[in-house]
């Protein structure tokens, strides 16, 4: 007899090193409170959900502004 009983086992749902990680980083920010949600700013619950949902495209945004800011300084300089 084999020891497989049937039992699917999967992760939970949002469960990763990228969650993890926008939930430490969020929960520095004002109006962000981890353990309460409904005392949550929906503007930054928004940003958060946005950046672990769409990482790829919430770093090519960092790197545009990153870009801009850096083009602004230098005419500055």
């Amino acid at each position: 007899m084999s020891g497989y009983d049937g039992t699917t086992y999967r992760l939970e749902d949002g469960v990763s090193l990228l969650r993890d990680g926008a939930e430490g980083f969020f929960s520095h920010v004002g109006g962000y409170d981890a353990l309460g949600p409904e005392r949550r700013s929906l503007a930054v619950d928004r940003v958060r959900d946005i950046v672990i949902d769409h990482p790829a495209a919430t770093l090519a945004l960092i790197a545009g502004v990153a870009g801009l800011a850096g083009v602004f300084l230098r005419r500055l300089g």
